[in-house]
Parts: C-alpha cells; structure tokens; sequence
C-alpha cells in the first residue's frame, strides 16, 4: 500500500508528517484502517506489516487498539498446522458502523443502509403525488 494520496491534480501529494507521538500514532491507525477497510479477508501482523512498511510492534499496538475500539474483531485459532504459537489473525468489523444513501427527488425519497463492507442492510422508497396533503419527510 503507498502512503501517499493523490492531490486533485494527478500529481502524487507527499505522505503525511508526523510531527508529535500522537499524531505518529493517529496516521499509523489511519494507514492499518485504511489497509483492511471493507476487507472480507482474515489477515496476520505479517500481512499488515507487508502492506503498510510498519514494524511489528506498531502493527501488534495499533492492531489492539483498533479491536478495543471495535473496529477489528479477533479470529480465533483453529487447529495448528504446525507446531508453535499461532498467529494472531483478525478481521475488519464491516458491523462496526453503517453507511446511510439518501436519493432526495422532487417527488419522491429514497434511502438505502449499508454495513462496511457495502453490503446493502435495508431500503426504502417514498413517492409523493401532486395531491399528497402530508408534509414532505414526514413517513417514508
């Protein structure tokens, strides 16, 4: 994954500094969430380190911090292939919020809600006719 963004101008913007330990912790999340965001996919430290260039300190820290808060969930081990300590794998929580679309017409609202990963949860659809007497809004 690089770390740089683009500008607007097709030009590649230089990556963010860090010019405080808060901030160097705030871009470090930001560049794990940004790895698996939406991932349906369980992945190791390893894979996150491979992604983002962070060491595996960083990774294991921040990986923490990001499953106190809800945003990843931890995968339990399954039998071992081999022998020794399993690794610690994880899953982004496409739960973890929801993603609200609305369609706001002349005549008519529609709304969708969506997990993380786009996964459509629920929709709705509202048409409203010339002689509809309800204030607009008011029941989808």
């Amino acid at each position: 994954m690089s770390m740089t963004q683009p500008n607007g101008t097709g030009a590649v913007a230089p990556p963010p500094v860090a010019t405080t330990p808060r901030r160097m912790r705030q871009l470090n999340r930001s560049a794990l969430l940004t790895t698996v965001w939406g991932s349906h996919q369980e992945f190791t430290a390893t894979d996150l380190m491979a992604a983002t260039g962070l060491t595996r300190a960083t990774v294991l820290d921040v990986c923490r911090d990001l499953t106190r808060s809800g945003w990843l969930l931890g995968v339990t081990p399954t039998a071992a292939a081999s022998p020794g300590r399993q690794a610690l794998r994880f899953t982004f929580n496409v739960a973890r919020a929801h993603v609200v679309g609305a369609d706001i017409g002349r005549r008519s609202v529609a709304v969708a809600v969506a997990d993380l990963g786009g996964a459509v949860l629920g929709r709705g659809k509202r048409t409203f006719g010339e002689s509809d007497e309800r204030p607009r809004g008011a029941v989808l």
